[in-house]
């Protein structure tokens, strides 16, 4: 059985699969938001939604290519998977809709969303409330 960090996100999705840490940090306020928004737009959804990446240590970060500033490396994005390209754009209509606040990347395959913007002082100014980009 799997271990839940929150409604739908079991550990083993959300640690970093290189050393199976959680953020050196993990828990509060600025982790609960992200995942109380995960949890609003997976209600809305209504089936489940794989996470394909969550927390990423800075070593795993760099293998897998991740920028040097990756918001995952604080434990506060998550990639989440679909099927096809007509579910990107379904789920990701369903994040405009319900969490406008947060940002999102479209990408083949999947969609990140992230809280970047929580962290203070921020690492970029891309880390801003509502940021959209395609990938």
């Amino acid at each position: 059985m799997a271990w839940l960090i929150a409604p739908y996100i079991s550990r083993e999705e959300y640690e970093c699969p290189h050393c199976k840490t959680l953020p050196p940090d993990f828990g509060g306020e600025i982790y609960n938001a992200l995942f109380d928004d995960f949890s609003i737009i997976r209600a809305r959804w209504d089936k489940p939604i794989p996470i394909s990446s969550g927390y990423r240590c800075p070593a795993y970060n760099k293998q897998v290519g991740g920028a040097g500033l990756s918001i995952h490396q604080f434990g506060l994005a998550l990639d989440l998977d679909v099927n096809s390209a007509s579910e990107v754009n379904s789920l990701h209509r369903v994040i405009e809709e319900v969490t406008p606040h947060l940002r999102v990347g479209k990408y083949t395959g999947f969609i990140h969303i992230d809280s970047g913007f929580s962290i203070f002082p921020r690492g970029s100014s891309s880390w801003r409330r509502g940021a959209r980009w395609d990938g």
